[in-house]
């Protein structure tokens, strides 16, 4: 008996079609997914106040994303011109200084004694000059003696100003107001000429710059107005960034090509952190709706629709992130599941569910 009931299930399977399997397997998903925004049954939702957008159509602006670094408008690399030993740090990484500020001294010993024994070239041969010019005025003395004179007078006042101005790099001073973003050296370490000794940044206006496809690069122009979004106190914002410039010359490796945006000002946005430019690159039509509207759930994206007072929940299939010439961005494309002139939800003041009554700000 039990052997017949399993060939009967059995059979049962086999006639079952593929469509249904995955009608009812989706049905189930659907039923399963999204629970949090299903009312309990028998329960009256309280109205929630939004705000809605109108699903547009047409005049969408692809945008490519291209990473970006922060940087600050105006940075210094202090590195070592003299041979020498650190003899004290006056500074540490994220501290302000003031234009003029010691930072670190290096060991002047060596080169205190190159300014000694320069100075006591230059005393001889000024004095020697001296000398013959004062017989050559009384005519004692030849032009090319004279000449000759001279000429090491120059020399060893040459070399004298020489080290006076290496013993003057001894003393790393600030070259203006700003923070320290990096002190590489400890007191005791010797370095060379070249060696980075610290880092500047003057505090204010921020830039970001990018290498960006060179096929973008003809439609960049000084003033061009972009977003970077970047993470500014843990939340991803979008920055307005005007292009400052552009690089003439093309990377032969990665066919890129230097752009340079300003941010301005950004309060909690540090130098070096690391963000997407986005960078129109060609104009498509599609419905539109704003990116704020657009719940992402693992990867199932929805919206909330309004109609008839309530707030519909709606599964739609997306496309490529967008800006509209009229009405800004960024918009997100949307391949199916909205018509234009539905209005989605971009804000809402309080727990939004499928079914939900609303009322919309702005309208009686």
């Amino acid at each position: 008996m039990k052997g017949f009931m399993m060939e009967k299930l059995i059979a049962l399977w086999k006639k079952t079609s593929f469509t249904g399997v995955i009608g009812v397997s989706l049905l189930c998903l659907e039923s399963s997914c999204h629970e949090s925004s299903r009312p309990p049954e028998n329960k009256i939702l309280p109205s929630v106040n939004v705000r809605v957008s109108e699903v547009t159509h047409g005049g969408a602006t692809h945008l490519s994303r291209v990473s970006g670094v922060v940087e600050g408008e105006k940075d210094a690399r202090i590195n070592s011109r003299v041979q020498a030993r650190v003899e004290s740090v006056r500074v540490r990484t994220g501290q302000l200084v003031r234009k003029g500020d010691l930072l670190l001294k290096l060991s002047g010993r060596a080169v205190s004694d190159r300014v000694a024994a320069a100075r006591a070239r230059f005393d001889d041969a000024h004095g020697r000059f001296l000398r013959v010019d004062a017989l050559y005025q009384k005519k004692e003395a030849s032009r090319q003696e004279w000449d000759e004179a001279r000429a090491r007078d120059l020399m060893a006042s040459a070399d004298y100003s020489a080290a006076k101005n290496a013993l003057s790099m001894t003393r790393i001073t600030a070259p203006f107001s700003g923070r320290v973003a990096l002190r590489n050296v400890r007191v005791g370490d010797v370095v060379s000429p070249g060696f980075l000794l610290a880092e500047v940044l003057r505090e204010g206006n921020l830039r970001v710059t990018a290498n960006i496809p060179e096929h973008l690069a003809g439609d960049m122009v000084p003033g061009t107005r972009l977003a970077f979004r970047v993470k500014v106190n843990g939340t991803t914002r979008d920055l307005p960034a005007t292009v400052h410039s552009v690089s003439p010359r093309s990377d032969p490796g990665t066919h890129t090509v230097l752009l340079r945006a300003d941010l301005g000002g950004v309060p909690g946005l540090r130098p070096g952190s690391y963000g997407v430019l986005l960078l129109p690159s060609g104009k498509e039509s599609g419905a539109l709706v704003p990116k704020s509207a657009v719940i992402d759930h693992d990867g199932i994206r929805e919206v909330f629709v309004v109609e008839n007072g309530m707030a519909e929940l709606r599964f739609i299939r997306t496309g490529h992130l967008k800006a509209s010439p009229a009405h800004g961005g960024p918009f997100v494309e949307v391949l199916s599941g909205l018509n234009p002139g539905e209005k989605v939800v971009t804000f809402h003041d309080g727990e939004l569910m499928n079914q939900s009554p609303v009322h919309v700000l702005g309208e009686s």
